[in-house]
């Protein structure tokens, strides 16, 4: 039985990648005679990243029709460009952008139906449809890879956990009406907790079930063995950029950098630790991200960059921590899945991360903080702190929380395997 894992964001993104490869793995746990292609833009990319965990002839790597997808909206152009840039070019860009938003909804499926082979299921991997998202051309990029996998499908296609923020519900357009239709269209919707359900029951009128991010089932993939330290503690950062770019908070950016600097210092003078600034994206502005991190930094001396070359790298790098501090809700996830202790510094809107810690029984309003709230950003370094005094007690709740939800990871895969029977 011929399966196809649609992956929504290019293999530039590792917490993507890795939602695609543990769902794949999941699948040919449950469905026995399944043999299962990850489809994704950039494959060549996601073949290098991949190929420690892919380790089974059932589980292979296409590469997607879709390649060409918007990656910024007008508002995030805009604020990036105009300045730096011709108001010619900057037209000319918007003008080709709108276009493409237009056409791909239409376009890439028929294409996708006209050159890939037909599957006799689909799974669209776990992806988010946040205010990042609705702000750019997210919106338009799931309406595309839902209609493509439709394309592509023979019998079921269902969801893995996924995310939508609530600002779908407010905004009347469009491309909002041809992704509540895409999504209307898709068999069983997973979602990665209680606010995702309640807005795409809601947005769809159409139930859908909650289970854990699949990206949780990476402990079982990679075995991490702690190794010696030069250091007690050992601290990872993961900075980003785009979201202070997109909504135009570039100064909250250099606040956000600030703080961080002030947590190093910190930290240093009561703890003997390393730091690790990483990166769990390899985008332009998360590198540009870990070098302005990294120069903000250099004052300190037990502080260093690090670029993983493989998705099990990137693993590793989180799961030895002690503490970690990110901007990226997958490393955060990877992070506590090995039982590390972990502060996001997200959006306050941002209801992917509220999904994931509401699941697992962990406090939001003590492990989330809003990296556009330079007050509350603050509270970075009492947190980081307290966590770090206390942290085999962290560590214990950690791995309580975790292991009593473990199950819920099973749940999609499950469930296929029934209605293929």
């Amino acid at each position: 039985m011929k399966g196809i894992v649609v992956g929504v964001v290019p293999a530039t993104g590792l917490g993507d990648l890795l939602q695609y490869i543990t769902a794949a793995r999941l699948i040919t746990k449950h469905i026995n005679d399944s043999d299962i292609c990850i489809g994704i833009a950039k494959a060549d990319l996601a073949k290098k990243h991949l190929h420690k965990l892919i380790q089974s002839k059932k589980i292979r790597i296409i590469k997607s029709s879709i390649e060409i997808i918007p990656k910024r909206a007008s508002s995030s152009l805009k604020s990036e460009h105009v300045g730096s840039h011709s108001s010619a070019l900057f037209m000319k860009r918007l003008l080709l952008k709108k276009i493409s938003s237009l056409l791909s909804p239409y376009f890439y499926p028929a294409y996708a139906r006209l050159v890939h082979e037909k599957f006799d299921f689909g799974v669209i991997g776990g992806h988010s449809v946040d205010d990042h998202s609705v702000i750019g051309s997210g919106v338009v990029s799931a309406t595309t890879f839902y209609r493509c996998a439709k394309q592509l499908v023979k019998g079921l296609l269902i969801t893995f956990p996924i995310s939508v923020t609530p600002t779908v519900l407010r905004l009347k357009s469009r491309s909002i009406e041809l992704f509540k239709k895409a999504l209307q269209s898709i068999d069983v919707i997973f979602v990665r907790g209680p606010f995702s359900k309640e807005v795409i029951e809601k947005f769809t009128r159409r139930r859908c079930i909650i289970a854990l991010d699949s990206s949780f089932a990476i402990r079982d993939l990679v075995r991490i063995e702690k190794p010696r330290r030069k250091y007690k503690f050992r601290v990872v950062i993961v900075p980003r950029k785009d979201y202070f770019v997109n909504f135009g908070r570039i100064h909250e950016y250099i606040e956000y950098l600030r703080i961080l600097r002030r947590l190093v210092q910190t930290i240093t003078t009561k703890f003997d630790v390393e730091f690790t600034v990483t990166v769990h994206e390899t985008g332009h502005l998360d590198l540009k991200s870990l070098k302005d991190t990294a120069k903000t930094l250099n004052s300190v001396s037990n502080v260093k960059t690090y670029v993983p070359k493989t998705l099990v790298e990137d693993v590793e790098n989180l799961a030895s921590a002690d503490l970690v501090i990110t901007c990226r809700l997958h490393a955060g996830i990877v992070a506590l899945s090995y039982g590390v202790p972990t502060v996001f510094a997200l959006p306050s809107r941002d209801v992917r991360v509220k999904d994931v810690l509401t699941l697992l029984g962990l406090n939001t309003q003590f492990f989330v903080l809003d990296f556009f709230n330079t007050k509350e950003m603050v509270e970075l370094i009492n947190r980081s702190l307290c966590i770090l005094e206390q942290i085999e007690k962290f560590r214990k709740t950690i791995e309580n929380s975790i292991n009593k939800v473990i199950d819920l990871v099973e749940i999609p895969p499950r469930l296929l395997a029934k209605l293929l029977e």
